[in-house]
């Protein structure tokens, strides 16, 4: 194997998770649950000391014997549209609102603050020293950080009822700051770490362009282990509706669209099939990190995904028993519904809603998990029904 890496130029390799051990891969739940998990301790990442063709390099190491897959590392999108910095002094209308296209934050906050609850914010670091957010932060990195992460972050979880600048959507939940520096195997790394540091919530405003299988892999041991994966939908990159990761992993994550205070789309950004929810991402005032006062109006999914996040710390502290897909789909069935009656491609199920989703939830209404068993299976292949289990003509037809 040395000897095929000198011959393939590779000038360094190193692991995605270095801490990560081989054969590492069970985890054994509250309730005795044994989950198994992916092995990441063999997942590496070859950079080339000289200009080399990626695709061809991908091919060549895919015909490795030892080699399971290998794919491109890409650089990862901020789902951030920049505005004016004069709308500094904006109020949070997101929150709370006359005309009422809020999440109704206040109301909520009497069911639920998101006490106990961790959000693990992969994306460009932190202003740690900042003064609204300082207390709220729960190891991480803490080092290196941009405007994007502290903006998310404040969305997300601001110290709140402390006389400063906002309130962040979970009043009372820690913050995991990450910074992934637009760099796919970080942001795998990142998300690894966060499962290990206990995050309940996972936020990823960004997106990579291409299927990344070290990225699904990773996010099957987040869903695995009953945490929450939240997407931003992205803006208008490329021209709408386009396809990237992690958003378009359906049934995966909740992807997020954004509307703006009039409660609608937000015209010219990203929408499609693997649309969830919608939430406000228009004019949203937050945090920024040019110094430790420093606050800013800005625009783009990358806030409306924070803010889903705050909402599934609510629901989860609220009822710690739930599980991940519990979560989403109570934020889905509680979101206010718009554009298209019921599900539509721009507001997925809706805007969301904080307190219908703690009210949906609240006594007397409960959650009930049904099964079944028996019965028969059908699959769509190739435009042909095939039906199992079923006697006569039907049979794999």
């Amino acid at each position: 194997m040395q000897s095929l890496f000198t011959d393939l130029q590779v000038d360094s390799i190193f692991k995605v998770v270095p801490f990560a051990i081989r054969g590492d891969t069970i985890r054994i739940l509250s309730d005795g649950t044994v989950l198994k998990l992916e092995d990441f301790s063999l997942l590496f990442k070859i950079t080339f000391s000289l200009k080399i063709n990626i695709d061809s390099m991908v091919t060549k190491l895919s015909r490795i014997p030892d080699v399971f897959y290998a794919e491109p590392n890409q650089y990862l999108y901020p789902g951030v549209d920049p505005d004016d910095p004069a709308y500094e002094n904006a109020d949070q209308w997101y929150l709370k609102q006359s005309s009422d296209e809020d999440i109704d934050i206040d109301s909520a906050w009497d069911l639920s603050k998101g006490d106990g609850i961790k959000i693990a914010i992969i994306d460009h670091g932190v202003r740690i020293t900042h003064n609204d957010i300082d207390d709220k932060i729960d190891g991480g990195e803490t080092t290196m950080f941009t405007s994007h992460g502290t903006q998310v972050s404040g969305v997300a979880g601001a110290e709140t009822n402390n006389d400063k600048l906002m309130a962040g959507v979970a009043w009372n939940s820690s913050i995991i700051p990450y910074n992934m520096q637009s760099d796919l195997s970080n942001a795998i790394g990142d998300i690894y770490s966060a499962l290990a540091a206990g995050a309940d919530i996972i936020n990823m405003s960004w997106y990579a362009r291409n299927y990344s299988q070290g990225l699904k892999d990773v996010l099957d041991n987040v869903i695995a282990q009953g945490r929450i994966p939240v997407a931003c939908a992205m803006n208008n990159e490329e021209t709408p509706p386009f396809i990237g990761y992690p958003f378009h992993f359906n049934n995966m994550v909740i992807a997020t669209t954004a509307t703006n205070r009039w409660g609608n789309f937000v015209e010219g950004y990203n929408y499609g099939s693997f649309v969830d929810v919608s939430a406000p991402g228009y004019e949203i005032y937050t945090i920024d990190s040019d110094h430790d006062e420093d606050h800013c109006v800005i625009n783009g999914t990358s806030f409306s995904a924070p803010i889903v996040s705050g909402i599934a710390a609510l629901l989860k502290s609220y009822k710690p028993e739930l599980s991940d897909r519990d979560i989403e789909r109570v934020i889905e069935l509680s979101a206010e519904d718009k554009g298209s009656p019921g599900w539509d491609n721009k507001y997925g199920y809706g805007r969301v809603n904080a307190y219908n989703a703690l009210q949906l939830i609240s006594s007397p209404n409960k959650i009930y998990h049904l099964s079944a068993s028996g019965g028969s299976q059908v699959n769509y292949v190739d435009g042909v029904w095939k039906f199992y289990d079923l006697p006569g003509p039907a049979t794999d037809t």
